[in-house]
């Protein structure tokens, strides 16, 4: 299904791309390389004059770069691609992964979308969209079957209108589930997409382990890493072989723009970049790509604040009589100082599930009354500290557990004052 890109990337994945379990990237490398300059002036209109008569045909036919208009290319959008390619895969440069060092840009590339959730679909239409119709019968992608919503809408109803089945599901925190279910469905996987880290409940998947098994089958591995980033974790030196990313989160940082993005094998992503042209599937703006490059670069300094922050809050949780159960976890040798991210989930102390479910709307409620250190708020990967009760969201049933809060931790104010105000919200809360 994959032929036109994937078998040389195989290869230059298995010899190049991995590395050894123990290889931590040096930080101050990754800083060095995420801070790199362009080494040109980008500019920021949505067209640009042409030099010469018949350029724009040349343009139009691959002759020369495809930048006459915004949608086609842009060189601020190769700069902000380029970027996203260094900061996740850039360890290629350095000492002790190969000796005379890979220029990642020669292999590897990287586009931008208008949103997480359209760079997710265009993964997808990608993978599918060069399959004959009359081939699509039976097949489906393989999912962690705890994903963001709307990629369950995705790879589950866009992908049945394009003629294929809804994703199977499954715990991909237990390899062996990815095992049973690529030789039950032998030939008729698209792909297997997952997160690394789940969402709300901090489960992780071992992409080294899921790697193993997929490439005995020949199936591509797809990862959305927006909640770790490539601060934590680079999932190419793992396995996987396209990572996607909702750039509205950490890579912007400040919660004021959308934005998505996909690197991976650079056929894959020359051919995705055609379907973006003729779909529009693409970032809105040369001033919002020039953003985006602007504050991905300082990736590493937000992150640092945001996992101390997290680190402190969930040590305070976990050693809290209000709190049953903390999500958040030690990753040892997986993630940079073994971080599970900026997320913190916990539950609500209670005797039963009607006391668990008081509390939590009574929290909530107590965040809406004292706005400031922490907001009633979805999203995470913002400056401010955001929280959410899980089960009285209002949007129906859940399979999640009873009294869930997810805290996205920000990076302001500092952990220490957050924790004032909790202790503050929690004996509010259990006054009575």
């Amino acid at each position: 299904m994959h032929e036109h890109w994937f078998n040389d990337w195989r290869e230059f994945k298995e010899t190049r791309l991995l590395t050894p379990e123990n290889y931590e990237e040096n930080i101050a490398r990754f800083k060095r390389y995420s801070k790199r300059a362009t080494g040109r002036a980008l500019r920021l209109q949505v067209s640009k004059p042409l030099s010469r008569v018949g350029q724009l045909g040349d343009m139009v036919q691959g002759k020369e770069p495809k930048d006459f208009y915004f949608r086609s290319g842009a060189d601020v959008l190769d700069a902000l691609a380029e970027k996203l390619v260094m900061v996740e895969a850039g360890y290629l440069l350095g000492e002790g992964i190969n000796p005379k060092g890979i220029n990642p840009l020669e292999h590897i590339a990287a586009t931008t979308t208008s949103a997480g959730m359209a760079a997710i679909y265009a993964v997808a239409m990608e993978l599918v969209r060069h399959m004959p119709i009359k081939e699509r019968k039976g097949k489906r992608f393989l999912q962690g079957k705890t994903v963001y919503t709307h990629t369950n809408n995705v790879l589950g109803e866009r992908m049945q209108e394009m003629g294929l089945e809804a994703a199977i599901k499954i715990d991909t925190t237990q390899p062996e589930n990815v095992e049973s279910a690529l030789r039950e469905n032998r030939g008729s996987i698209v792909g297997i997409f997952y997160e690394p880290v789940t969402n709300p409940l901090i489960g992780y998947t071992d992409t080294r382990a899921i790697h193993q098994i997929a490439k005995e089958y020949g199936i591509p591995i797809i990862v959305d890493n927006t909640f770790l980033t490539p601060y934590l974790q680079q999932p190419f030196r793992m396995g996987t072989d396209i990572v996607v990313h909702s750039m509205t989160k950490y890579m912007n940082g400040e919660g004021d723009m959308l934005g998505g993005a996909v690197i991976g094998p650079k056929e894959f992503i020359k051919s995705l970049r055609g379907w973006q042209t003729t779909t529009g599937c693409v970032i809105q703006s040369p001033s919002l790509a020039l953003s985006l490059f602007d504050r991905v670069a300082r990736l590493s300094e937000r992150m640092e604040i945001h996992v101390e922050n997290a680190e402190q809050i969930a040590h305070y949780l976990q050693n809290s009589k209000y709190v049953e159960h903390v999500y958040h976890l030690d990753l040892g040798e997986n993630t940079r100082n073994g971080s599970s991210g900026a997320v913190v989930s916990f539950v609500m102390n209670g005797k039963d599930e009607d006391e668990k479910i008081r509390r939590e709307a009574a929290l909530m409620q107590y965040l809406i009354d004292n706005q400031g250190t922490i907001l009633y708020q979805v999203s995470l990967g913002d400056k401010e500290h955001l929280m959410i009760g899980e089960t009285t969201l209002g949007t129906g049933k859940s399979e999640l557990p009873v009294g869930l809060i997810r805290f996205a931790v920000g990076r302001e104010p500092e952990a220490s004052e957050v924790i004032k105000f909790l202790n503050k919200a929690f004996e509010h809360v259990y006054k009575n």
